[in-house]
């Protein structure tokens, strides 16, 4: 029944009253009405997408054909 609550509350308030319910201290409404993230939560948003490009980039350098090729893309 709680989450059916917070879900009314959220749902049915101006984005400065959701954003005070929410209740985390790296998300702020502005007095200007801007959204504000923390530096800990922008790397909280983007950390898997990183995690993700870093094994893939793993994979490709780890490539057997790959193997002693020194540029991968020349401009």
């Amino acid at each position: 029944m709680e989450w059916l609550c917070r879900w009314w509350i959220i749902q049915n308030s101006p984005v400065e009253t959701a954003v005070r319910y929410y209740g985390d201290r790296d998300v702020t409404w502005t007095s200007q009405g801007m959204l504000r993230l923390s530096a800990r939560a922008m790397r909280r948003l983007f950390q898997p997408t990183l995690e993700h490009i870093k094994q893939l980039i793993g994979n490709v350098l780890n490539e057997s054909s790959l193997r002693g090729t020194q540029l991968l893309c020349q401009s």
